[in-house]
């Protein structure tokens, strides 16, 4: 992970831990209603089961323990805020969710 990521990782980390009620929501016209963000390719497997526990909307402090059995956490609410997992993502820039404190 680069310089940047690193320092959104933390940014975000920061950000977490002073709002662990925060919801997490889908961003209507993005992420269709039961649907998975439009950057993941597959409807399987666990980076897929990831988003959709992010776009069903739930609570921070619920959503990481949860990601993390998975293998993920952080690194995909960032995605999930970026709209992709890299810059050459299609969707770069465009967020699929929003963090409500």
């Amino acid at each position: 992970m680069d310089a940047l990521g690193k320092e959104q990782t933390r940014t975000l980390a920061i950000w977490l831990a002073a709002n662990p009620t925060a919801r997490i929501e889908a961003i209507d016209g993005v992420v269709a209603e039961g649907g998975l963000p439009p950057y993941i390719r597959k409807p399987t497997g666990k980076r897929a089961d990831i988003n959709h526990m992010m776009v069903k909307g739930m609570t921070v402090k619920a959503f990481l323990p949860e990601a993390a059995r998975l293998g993920g956490g952080y690194t995909d609410i960032l995605a999930a805020l970026n709209g992709g997992y890299s810059p050459s993502s299609m969707t770069w820039g465009r967020p699929a969710i929003r963090l409500v404190a």
